[in-house]
């Protein structure tokens, strides 16, 4: 499988079980909900579709804090993709709310059958991973 990034709109780490090119990245966009960086149609399931062979994911991403850093990587492995979401603390101090961010994820994939799966993330904080997607999608 061969994963073609569209664009990188946010300081994104890749991490992989197998080497990829240095470009092969999802791009991602994230901001508060309510803030002016939050893309819009994000939604609580996530949801993915394609537009063209472009795979998207827009959701939602609660966390412990508005003070956090967010990244994406991805892991493809044969005809699956695993887009993980960590939020970690700035590690500055920061008041204990709540916060949700809105996110879009988005890569180009070639042809073929896809099971498609975006996991939240929360080192250090004791919070359990989240599948927030889990489907399949094929692209023509």
């Amino acid at each position: 499988m061969r994963l073609r990034s569209l664009a990188l709109l946010l300081a994104v780490s890749w991490g992989c079980a197998e080497p990829v090119a240095p470009d092969d990245r999802p791009e991602l966009i994230v901001g508060l909900v309510g803030s002016d960086s939050a893309p819009a149609g994000a939604t609580l399931p996530t949801k993915g579709h394609l537009t063209g062979r472009d795979l998207v994911a827009l959701g939602l991403l609660t966390a412990p804090s508005p003070c956090q850093k967010i990244r994406a990587f991805g892991v493809g492995q044969a005809s699956s993709v695993t887009w993980v979401i960590e939020s970690r603390n700035h590690g500055t101090a920061c008041s204990d709310v709540i916060a949700t961010f809105a996110y879009r994820l988005a890569t180009r994939l070639d042809p073929g059958e896809y099971r498609v799966s975006v996991v939240h993330r929360y080192p250090g904080t004791g919070w359990a991973d989240v599948v927030a997607l889990d489907t399949l999608i094929r692209v023509p």
